[in-house]
Parts: C-alpha cells; structure tokens; sequence
C-alpha cells in the first residue's frame, strides 16, 4: 500500500551485561536467576512483577549512564539487542528513563539470535546515530 509505514522487524534495546561474551544468565531476570527482592519490597505487587522481567533500555545512552553511575563496576558491556516483532515477548515500557521490562523472553534467544553487538560501556563510542 502506497504511502503507509510498515512496522520495523524488530526493537533495539540495550541490556548491560557482566560478561564478555555474555552468558545465558546476562540475559535473565532477577527472579530467575533466584535473588531475593529487597526486604522492603517484598510486599509490593508492582515491583514483584517488574522483578520477573528482563531490564533493557531502549537507548544506548540510558544503558550506558546507569553502568557509569555504578563506575563500571558492575557493568562493563551493554548489548545491542534486535528483537524481532513478532517475539513471543511481552514488552512493558518505557519509563521517563527508557527503561523497559521484558517478559517471557528465552536467554538463549537473546543471547544467541537478538544479540547483534556488545559495546564496552565505559568506550565514549556514540551510538546516538544508531538509535
């Protein structure tokens, strides 16, 4: 059809990332991964659900601030992820940071078919053109 904007194949995301190469594990929840939410969120419905799902953001940026305030200690890779449309994953997002949860996605899908670039976050490497 002439004039009308298909959807893009796919959503770009940025997940930060403990290792170079990343693991399934880079790729799972909090809960999956069998931590424990804070004491004092244990009764919080909201944050429960958002403990299950997967954090990413949808700018290289936001990932990128968040490794930095942690002085790259925690995180020192962000993952470019390419995620297909039509995923079987549930998107829930953004926040006023870009921030997102995803839900129901497989580790090893991410890991091994969205992955398309790791970027060693503290690098001053623009990807804003990219976004």
């Amino acid at each position: 059809m002439e004039g009308s904007t298909a959807d893009p194949p796919y959503r770009t995301f940025y997940r930060l990332v403990q290792s170079d190469p990343p693991t399934p594990e880079d790729f799972m929840p909090y809960s999956a991964l069998g931590k424990t939410p804070p004491r004092s969120k244990r009764s919080d419905p909201i944050f429960l659900r958002r403990w299950q799902g997967l954090s990413v953001y949808d700018s290289y940026r936001a990932a990128r601030e968040l490794a930095e305030a942690r002085d790259f200690q925690r995180w020192q890779d962000v993952a470019v992820l390419h995620v297909p449309a039509d995923a079987p994953i549930m998107f829930e997002g953004p926040d006023q940071r870009g921030h997102w949860n995803l839900y129901g996605a497989d580790p090893h899908f991410l890991k091994d078919v969205c992955m398309v670039r790791l970027v060693h976050a503290p690098s001053t490497e623009d990807l804003s053109a990219s976004e």
